[in-house]
């Protein structure tokens, strides 16, 4: 959320293909204010484009994107397809970033909102949005299950 909602800009060392730094940009360009697009992550950002064309999985592969602890991995991958999931479904960035808000809490496996007609389930990897099914990497794994 620090980097979605920040007012400021910030450097990135030469690009390297890091799903966190990925994961970074990708929320940052779908604030709802317009971002400012430096030299250092147009990479990036040309990236996330790829996602809503390709899918996350075929861009995460064909640019290299890891992580510096590998198990992270699966855990930016489903954010990000939430993320591009989100951005089809909900059209106000100002909603998705509530919804979004709303499912970083930790404690929340399960997301439901009647009036949008959306339901986000981090455990299943599943979103229902208005009649439409979209299956995401799961992001949720309560506490003591193995």
């Amino acid at each position: 959320m620090l980097v979605r909602d920040c007012a400021f800009t910030w450097r990135f060392p030469p690009f390297e293909p890091r799903a966190w730094i990925l994961f970074e940009v990708a929320e940052y360009l779908l604030n709802p204010t317009a971002p400012i697009i430096t030299l250092d992550v147009q990479d990036f950002a040309s990236h996330v484009k790829e996602m809503f064309k390709e899918g996350v999985r075929p861009v995460i592969s064909k640019h290299g994107y890891v992580c510096t602890n590998g198990g992270d991995l699966p855990l930016v991958i489903g954010w990000l397809e939430v993320l591009v999931i989100l951005r089809k479904c909900v059209p106000n960035a100002g909603t998705r970033q509530e919804i979004f808000d709303w499912i970083n809490r930790s404690y929340v496996g399960v997301y439901f909102n009647p009036i949008l007609g959306i339901e986000i389930d981090k455990t299943k990897g599943v979103v229902s949005c208005n009649g439409t099914t979209y299956l995401f990497t799961p992001v949720f794994r309560p506490t003591g299950v193995d």
